[in-house]
């Protein structure tokens, strides 16, 4: 398995278009992981439809970062 983290805020424009081509990877399975920093567009509802997990943090790309490790697999048994 394999942890993707992706650091959000107010990314509506572009975030469908990553998560279709995530979800098209066959070869490997993937934990897509949402960080969002307090969207106010549709960020966080467009995670939800493509099932991704959808985490909130305080903005800033470090801070979604340690927050998102917190509670990604990767690495547990």
């Amino acid at each position: 398995m394999l942890s993707v983290i992706i650091p959000t805020l107010n990314e509506a424009d572009s975030i469908r278009r990553l998560l279709d081509q995530l979800a098209r990877q066959a070869s490997i399975e993937l934990e897509i992981l949402i960080v969002d920093g307090g969207s106010t567009d549709t960020t966080v509802q467009i995670a939800h439809d493509a099932n991704a997990q959808v985490i909130e943090a305080v903005p800033g790309r470090g801070a979604q970062m340690n927050k998102a490790v917190e509670v990604a697999k990767i690495g547990r048994a």
